[in-house]
């Protein structure tokens, strides 16, 4: 598949944002306990990247705790309302596989954010999350726990805003391996419920060796 299936994902969350952002208060308190666990593993006051960052919740849980953060997502009208939640936090609409920065960060959170890509473009992902970090530093990968390994444009679940968008369906252990072979020590590996819907997520921690 080309990266076409990108411009789905860019049109998906300009729709859904509106709905997003209705929704925030409800799923605030999800959010920051997905945070504030990941936050353990950082130090207070060091620069996090939100990747899929939405409408910024836990752009805006991180600045609470102390850090400092940066977001990126594709949908302009999700950063509206991300930047208006945290003025203090820079924001880049782009595509994170064309973004390009030169410095390495502490700690890097993607929530819901690596089933936005192919099997392919997934690995690069992961290899680019790996080089962004410094030695040492941490990675959460957050996506829905499957029981079955596929990809497609399918329609987002549990909205009243009914659009379609890619995405893919990781199994556990594909996801863990998939980590790991892009060079990540793999950390955690756990299942939370979902807030209020009926499935749960698989949360994944990563590290980047201190030695080479």
């Amino acid at each position: 598949m080309s990266r076409d299936y990108v411009a789905s994902i860019r049109k998906a969350y300009n729709l859904l944002a509106n709905e997003s952002e209705e929704r925030a208060a409800g799923k605030l308190p999800f959010i920051k306990g997905l945070v504030s666990d990941f936050a353990t593993h950082v130090t207070t006051g060091c620069v996090i990247y939100d990747l899929g960052c939405g409408v910024g919740l836990a752009t805006r849980a991180f600045i609470d705790l102390g850090f400092s953060v940066v977001g990126i997502d594709v949908s302009g009208k999700s950063l509206v309302y991300a930047r208006k939640r945290n003025p203090e936090a820079t924001f880049i609409q782009q595509d994170f596989l064309e973004f390009e920065i030169d410095h390495q960060v502490d700690g890097i959170f993607a929530n819901a954010f690596i089933h936005l890509f192919t099997e392919n473009d997934a690995r690069l992902v992961m290899r680019k999350m790996l080089a962004m970090l410094k030695k040492g530093g941490v990675v959460f990968v957050g996506t829905d726990l499957c029981g079955e390994s596929r990809e497609g444009i399918v329609e987002k679940p549990y909205y009243y805003t009914r659009v379609k968008r890619f995405k893919r369906y990781w199994e556990r252990k594909e996801l863990e391996d998939l980590m790991v072979d892009c060079g990540f020590r793999l950390d955690r590996s756990f299942v939370v419920p979902d807030y209020y819907r009926d499935f749960n997520w698989l949360i994944l921690y990563g590290s980047k060796p201190e030695l080479d």
